[in-house]
């Protein structure tokens, strides 16, 4: 490469159609089941909503181009332009507005909130040796709770408490413990 002048070089499998690119996935989803539903009812709702928006403003404009000159005490404008449309829609907006309950977000935290509350009450969570119960530290635990797809375990099939009891040591050749070997200078932890 030293003493050439020109190297002919070609890239192939790079960025998009590299294999580690190829075979990977979008990462999961983090959201939890209730808010994602609750999330497409809303979309469903929102745009019902837009479908009855343009609707009766359509309607609207028509009906006032047609009889205005009927209902004089009304004070319509008569003419059917686009902006006329556009009034009429933002004025059906505002009216159905409260089709798209915001208070529901604020009804689901304040459930999350009292779901926390039971699992700090729950006697099948308390755990004995340590004199505990579950400290709930967020609003969303029972949703991530809920997301948890697999736990592992040994090849007994029990869950392993990773609880370590001193036994025996040697330090400098002092022994503590019981039942220690003075040629083995090792910890033993069980």
């Amino acid at each position: 490469m030293k003493n050439t002048k020109y190297v002919y070089g070609i890239a192939v499998y790079t960025g998009h159609n590299t294999k580690i690119m190829k075979n990977a996935k979008n990462p999961p989803s983090k959201v939890s089941g209730v808010l994602h539903r609750m999330n497409q009812i809303l979309t469903t709702v929102f745009i019902f909503q837009a479908l009855v928006n343009f609707t009766f403003a359509a309607a609207s404009v028509g009906w006032t181009g047609k009889n205005a000159s009927i209902h004089t005490y009304l004070h319509l404008n008569a003419d059917v332009t686009f902006g006329n449309y556009i009034v009429q829609y933002l004025t059906f907006l505002v009216a159905y507005s409260h089709l798209i309950p915001i208070s529901l977000y604020v009804a689901l935290e304040l459930l999350k909130l009292m779901q926390g509350t039971l699992m700090k009450w729950d006697q099948d969570m308390y755990y004995a040796p340590m004199d505990k119960y579950v400290n709930v530290k967020a609003s969303d635990l029972v949703e991530e709770i809920g997301q948890v797809e697999m736990i592992f375990s040994d090849k007994t099939g029990t869950l392993t408490a990773n609880e370590m009891e001193f036994k025996k040591c040697s330090i400098n050749l002092k022994v503590y413990g019981e039942n220690f070997n003075p040629d083995v200078n090792i910890i033993i932890l069980r």
